[in-house]
């Protein structure tokens, strides 16, 4: 039943350890990670680099196979909730072999990402990093 005490307790036991377990696996380790990069010689440079390195892979490969698995997502409900249980392994592997196939020009593009990176306008010599 809705009462205060009900949603407290649901947050604390769900919402608090869900939140953690976010920042542990995606805030903490470019944290981490721009903390030890402060700590060298010459660290303006190597932060640029980690953060446009970050950021093109998030854009050209990470959100397009978060978006690509969304098939899967959006179907698997739908299969359990008609019963259709039996359904779920062949949208599986079309969902694997759709998502691995639409992935290689992405791929493609982690090889070449120093042009794509001083096309974008970014210093050559971050870019090359």
């Amino acid at each position: 039943p809705y009462s205060l005490r009900n949603e407290l307790r649901f947050f604390f036991s769900q919402g608090v350890p869900l939140c953690l377990s976010a920042i542990l696996e995606w805030g903490a380790p470019p944290l981490i990670t721009m903390f030890f990069a402060g700590s060298t010689p010459d660290s303006a440079h190597l932060q640029s680099a980690l953060g446009y390195g970050r950021v093109y892979f998030n854009v050209s490969m990470l959100m397009v196979m978060l978006g690509l698995s969304a098939y899967l997502w959006n179907v698997l409900p739908g299969c359990i909730g008609a019963s259709r249980r039996d359904r779920i392994p062949q949208y599986f592997r079309r969902a694997v072999v759709l998502a691995a196939l639409s992935c290689l020009p992405s791929c493609a593009l982690q090889f070449v990402s120093a042009p794509v990176l001083r096309c974008v306008g970014v210093e050559p010599s971050i870019a090359a990093a």
